[in-house]
């Protein structure tokens, strides 16, 4: 019998046939010379060496390789060339004393190159000449002057390091611009009132943060905390309005004052003690900020109830940290804003976490929260941008509310394949779909396997497909849709096939044709006085309902 052959990239080995054990050997001896010549950036070597494999064995591989010779003859000869092509452009970048923008070449040069020392050192040199007006522009807080030198070197090409540069520069002037139009907003009348001073001085603290060296601004912000430490008692009553991270630089008596006024604003470890002690009477809402201390001990709480928070209006990120090291739901909703960085420590929480009180969110925050796991409620945003949504969709498990387009919506609150595959995998939690309104046909018929009770009593409508693949579940607990409010006689007629119990108490306004599909369920519950008498007479002559 002739042998079976297999063609092979371009070649046909027969499957008996064994390969020269004298020629597997030189093909991997010379294969491996080739990369130590890679390894060692001498590419040239490399070609000549792979030169020496014979035409038939280029596309062979050997044991413990992956690259055949072919494969690595082509990766070298691309380097090789590219290494040609960059030392031409640094040499007539010299030669015609065409600098600006060199630098990405001379580092792409030595990452194929780096055992030249010659390139080393002009890439030291031409460091030096770009981050010397540089440092001398930050040191005087110059960041649009900072910008001006980056988008010269921004037509040839930035290097990594230039480009992270570049943005930072750019997020600095955007927070020096958004203070300049506070000013000019707060000055049209010509008087700057304490609540512009609470609007203002957050925004300066902002800006020195990104810029410490910008002299306008460190003046504003000095000028804004004299008025501030000049005034206690009246700013005490718009303490609220500054952030909790700004507390530390505003004057101690302030917060001292605000204190003896007001002893529940903040949260304390002695509050925690309390409501660790006993959490059923003992309340954390009516405080509007929590200390680290607080927040650390609360770490230590577990309960099937919700951390109620919600009357925390900022916090830090340290204290987000520790809250998010809570065993247990966690209500934020006081929050109204949150930086990338606390919603980095809090997407570290591993139950719910609910936001509700953040009405937009950026797709840097999006993409952070989208880490977390566990319930996510963002009910309350009012704008999603597409780019946000496709970040935040990959958490899997996020409530948006109603506030958004129907589209939006749907993709959070439709079950797919990969929430009910997770549903599966831990089927424990019987309200794990209520939040869902829609589900997809894959996600039906992968539930359809489950062997317990199946609660989907979100659903709000569901398709005659849809129906036919959850009529395929068997279960002593039954099928529950009570969400449904209507369905269509296709759908009763699918649904009717369902085995066990089938649960649908949402239904008030069905048809007769309806009733006469479903009187065919082999355990119907339905509220039988909320339909129209005829129906609900068929179902009670099948045995329904009673």
């Amino acid at each position: 019998m002739p042998d079976h052959e297999d063609s092979l990239g371009g070649e046909t080995f027969s499957g008996e046939e064994q390969q020269d054990p004298a020629e597997q050997t030189r093909l991997e001896e010379l294969l491996d010379e080739a990369l130590a010549h890679e390894q060692t950036f001498d590419y040239e070597a490399g070609l000549q060496t792979l030169a020496q494999v014979a035409p038939s064995l280029k596309q062979t591989t050997v044991s413990d390789r992956n690259d055949t010779a072919e494969e690595i003859t082509t990766r070298l000869t691309t380097k090789q060339s590219r290494l040609k092509e960059l030392e031409g452009i640094v040499r007539e970048g010299i030669t015609n004393r065409k600098i600006t923008g060199l630098l990405i070449i001379v580092e792409e040069l030595l990452a194929l190159r780096p055992d030249r020392p010659e390139v080393q050192k002009l890439k030291e040199r031409l460091d030096k000449r770009w981050r010397t007006p540089i440092n001398e522009l930050f040191a005087e807080g110059n960041a649009k002057g900072v910008l001006v030198e980056l988008e010269k070197f921004k037509t040839h090409g930035l290097t990594e390091e230039q480009s992270t540069l570049y943005d930072s520069t750019k997020a600095m002037i955007a927070a020096e611009t958004e203070l300049i139009t506070l000013v000019k907003k707060a000055n049209t009348d010509g008087i700057i009132d304490r609540s512009e001073v609470a609007e203002l001085f957050p925004q300066a603290l902002q800006c020195l943060a990104l810029n410490p060296n910008n002299s306008s601004v460190l003046k504003l912000k000095n000028d804004l905390l004299d008025r501030i430490q000049n005034d206690i008692n009246g700013f005490v009553n718009l303490l609220p309005a500054f952030p909790w991270d700004v507390f530390t630089y505003l004057p101690p008596e302030l917060l001292t004052t605000y204190k003896e006024q007001n002893p529940n604003a903040i949260c304390t470890l002695k509050n925690v003690v309390e409501f660790l002690a006993d959490p059923d009477y003992v309340v954390l809402h009516e405080h509007k900020w929590i200390d680290l201390d607080a927040a650390e001990a609360l770490a230590q709480h577990t309960s099937e109830h919700e951390l109620d928070l919600n009357g925390l209006t900022s916090i830090s990120v340290e204290v987000a940290g520790a809250l998010a090291r809570c065993q247990t739901g966690l209500c934020l909703n006081g929050l109204t804003s949150i930086s990338v960085e606390m919603a980095e420590a809090l997407a570290k929480h591993t139950t719910g976490l609910c936001l509700f009180g953040l009405t937009s969110i950026s797709v840097e925050v999006a993409a952070t929260l989208a880490a977390h796991r566990g319930l996510l409620n963002l009910g309350g945003l009012t704008s999603l941008s597409d780019a946000a949504a496709d970040a935040l969709e990959v958490h899997g498990n996020v409530f948006v509310g109603t506030n958004l387009t129907i589209e939006t919506v749907k993709r959070f609150e439709t079950i797919n394949l990969a929430i009910a595959e997770r549903f599966l995998a831990s089927p424990h939690q019987p309200s794990f779909f209520f939040k869902y309104k829609w589900i997809d046909l894959d996600a039906a018929e992968a539930l359809a396997k489950h062997t317990a009770g199946l609660f989907l009593s979100g659903l709000t409508s569901i398709s005659v497909e849809v129906a036919e693949a959850l009529a395929k579940h068997t279960s002593d607990e039954g099928l529950e849709l009570n969400e449904l409010t209507s369905i269509s006689v296709e759908v009763a007629e699918a649904l009717a096939k369902h085995p066990d119990g089938l649960f649908l108490s949402g239904l008030t306004s069905i048809s007769v044709e309806v009733a006469e599909a479903l009187a065919k369920c082999s355990y119907l519950d339905i509220p039988l006085d909320s339909l129209p008498p005829a129906a609900a007479q068929i179902l009670r002559d099948a045995g329904h309902g009673e």
